[in-house]
C-alpha cells in the first residue's frame, strides 16, 4: 500500500483526495499512517525486533513520551516479558501531559526530583512503587552560566507579547538588557521567524537609556515553554518567564510544590526555589546504565 506524501501547503481536500481509497479501504491505518510520526514508529520496531531474544530481560530508554517509544513499550508488553525502564532525562515542563501514566508507559520510571515524584503521582496518573528517585546522569554539578541571556523558544507565537514583555522589563524593572545576549533554540538557528524576531529584539533594546537594577545582575530571561527555566532555578539564578500562553507554559506550585512564582503582568513571571534539588538533584557524575536496573 502507498501513501503519497504531500507538501505541508497542500489543503486538507487534497489530502483526502489522494488518499481517499485508505479512508475506505481501513479508517485506522489511513489515518495513523499519514502521521510521519507513527511511520516512523513502525520502522523503528521493525529494526528494534531483530535485538528481541529469549535473553532479553530489560529495556531502559531515556523516555519522554514519543509515539515510537509508546509503540515499541506497546510492543513488548503484549507478545513479550520484557521488563522496560524509562528515564525521565528532560527538566520539568509546567504541565508535563506526555507523561501522563498510559497502558504503553514504562513499566517503571527513574526520575531526578522529590518535586517529580509528587506531580507524577499526585497529578499524573503514577505509582509510588513504579518510581525511582536518583540523582540526574544529564545535569551536573559543574558550571553553566545563564546569566544576562535571553533564550528564545523553537515556536514563536506573538511577536507583540514578547516586544511588549521586553519593553516592561526595561521600563518597569529597570533590567539593562543592553548587556544581554539573545540565544537562539538550536533547533531554530535556521528559522526564518526566530532569526526576524532576534533582530527586533536588538533592536528594540538597542535605544535604551542607561537604567539599571542591581537585583538582576543574574537573572536569565526565558520566552515560552522551557525546561531550561528549571536548570537555571536549580544553579541559582534568579529567572523571569515570558509566557505567551500563560495557562501551558508558566509554572504553578499547585504542581510543583517547591516553586515560589510571583505574577507580573498577564504574561510575565518570576521564579524562586523553596528548596534547592526538589526539582532536580544534579548529579557529581555520570552512572553506568546498570544502576538503572529497578528489581
Amino acid at each position: 500500500m502507498i501513501i503519497r506524501v504531500l507538501h505541508e501547503s497542500m489543503k486538507p481536500s487534497l489530502i483526502f483526495e489522494n488518499n481517499k481509497i485508505l479512508f475506505f479501504k481501513d479508517i485506522n491505518y489511513a489515518f495513523f499512517s499519514i502521521s510521519n510520526h507513527s511511520f516512523f514508529s513502525h520502522k523503528f520496531l521493525k529494526v528494534f525486533k531483530n535485538y528481541i531474544n529469549k535473553n532479553l530481560e530489560i529495556v531502559v530508554m531515556p523516555y519522554e513520551g514519543q509515539p515510537f517509544q509508546n509503540h515499541l513499550i506497546s510492543y513488548l508488553k503484549e507478545k513479550t516479558n520484557v521488563k522496560t525502564i524509562g528515564y525521565i532525562h528532560s527538566p520539568p515542563l509546567a504541565f508535563p501531559s506526555n507523561f501522563v501514566k498510559k497502558k504503553f508507559s514504562p513499566s517503571k520510571i527513574v526520575i531526578n526530583g522529590e518535586d517529580q515524584s509528587k506531580c507524577f503521582i499526585n497529578h499524573l496518573g503514577w505509582n509510588k512503587k513504579d518510581i525511582r528517585l536518583s540523582e540526574s546522569n544529564r545535569f551536573l554539578k559543574k558550571k553553566t552560566n545563564f546569566s544576562k541571556k535571553i533564550f528564545l523558544p523553537l515556536n514563536i507565537d506573538s511577536e507583540d507579547i514578547i516586544l511588549n514583555s521586553l519593553r516592561f522589563l526595561m521600563e518597569n524593572l529597570g533590567i539593562y538588557l543592553k548587556d544581554f545576549e539573545v540565544k537562539n533554540h538550536p533547533v531554530a538557528k535556521n528559522s526564518k521567524k526566530n532569526i526576524i524576531m532576534i533582530k527586533k529584539i536588538n533592536y528594540l533594546i538597542k535605544n535604551q537609556k542607561f537604567i539599571k537594577n542591581s537585583n538582576y545582575k543574574t537573572v536569565a530571561v526565558f520566552i515560552g515553554a522551557s525546561g531550561g527555566i528549571i536548570e537555571a532555578l536549580e544553579r541559582g539564578y534568579k529567572v523571569i518567564q515570558v509566557c505567551e500562553i500563560p495557562i501551558f507554559h508558566a509554572y504553578s506550585n499547585k504542581i510543583w510544590t517547591s516553586i515560589k512564582s510571583k505574577q507580573l503582568t498577564d504574561n510575565i513571571f518570576t521564579y524562586s526555589l523553596v528548596k534547592k534539588g526538589s526539582l532536580i538533584k544534579l548529579g557529581n557524575q555520570p552512572k553506568n546504565l546498570n544502576k538503572f536496573f529497578i528489581n
